[in-house]
């Protein structure tokens, strides 16, 4: 590789780095839009998922070893269904 190579790829990369810095392509995919109430919206089901549960966790504690995912999927839907 000579120099010239190397200073011409230099010289490109600078002028890339420039044109970059002047008009940035941006592609916007998406807005995000804000909640209309956020945690306040959702305080009543806080309050009646307590109220239904009580002091009582979604699962039981302990080590639980299954032999498919299935078998895992299921327990878990019955626990939180209890």
């Amino acid at each position: 590789m000579s120099f010239e190579s190397i200073d011409s790829f230099a010289v490109n990369a600078y002028f890339l780095l420039v044109d970059l810095e002047k008009s940035p392509k941006v592609k916007v995919l998406g807005r995000r839009v804000p909640s209309a109430g956020g945690l306040k919206a959702a305080n009543a089901l806080f309050k009646l998922v307590l109220k239904l549960r009580g002091s009582k966790p979604f699962f039981p504690r302990g080590v639980y070893r299954f032999k498919s995912y299935e078998e895992k999927e299921r327990w878990e839907h019955l626990m939180r269904a209890r």
